[in-house]
């Protein structure tokens, strides 16, 4: 798994977890694989906009597709941090669904929400333009070259320069 059981306790407490999940540590794993389901798959929705949106040939070049196997087999320190809290927030989110103890439930949705959202961006679903790219992950070399780079030189973008509209004080 690309987190542990340990590793919730940065959001939940011991005794919030004994209460929901009491010995039952099956309940547990079964949150912390949905949410890495999840989180996967927004990184493959990710690769799957690449193929499927209207890009032009400077963007379709600079994409990133995500090697989603290699990056949710890395353990350790080899983890991409963000990735981790992410899938620790699911997880929080999935473990408090299942009971009603003192935690307050508007905290831990409005984490899950966190979240998605910043899985959406990742994916590219909330416009292309905002799309945040991970950092320190797999990727795939679509050129496969190996050499990592874009298949294609892409071009600057043209200088651009606008005046602001003339000021009246009326």
């Amino acid at each position: 798994m690309y987190i542990n059981q340990n590793e919730i306790k940065s959001l939940l407490y011991d005794y919030q977890l004994s209460a929901i999940a009491g010995d039952d540590t099956t309940l547990i794993e079964s949150a912390i694989a949905s949410a890495e389901s999840e989180v996967a798959s927004y990184l493959i929705a990710s690769n799957n906009l690449r193929h499927t949106a209207h890009l032009s040939a400077q963007q379709y070049a600079n994409w990133h597709e995500y090697d989603v196997d290699t990056i949710f087999a890395q353990t350790g320190d080899d983890r991409n941090p963000l990735l981790v809290r992410l899938v620790q927030e699911i997880t929080t989110y999935n473990i408090c669904t299942l009971a009603n103890v003192d935690i307050l439930y508007d905290k831990v949705k409005d984490l899950h929400d966190h979240a998605i959202d910043t899985l959406e961006r990742i994916a590219g679903m909330k416009g292309i333009d905002k799309r945040i790219l991970l950092t320190g992950v797999a990727t795939i070399d679509d050129n496969l070259d190996g050499d990592g780079d874009a298949a294609t030189q892409t071009a600057q973008p043209p200088f651009r320069m606008v005046c602001r509209k003339k000021f009246n004080h009326e």
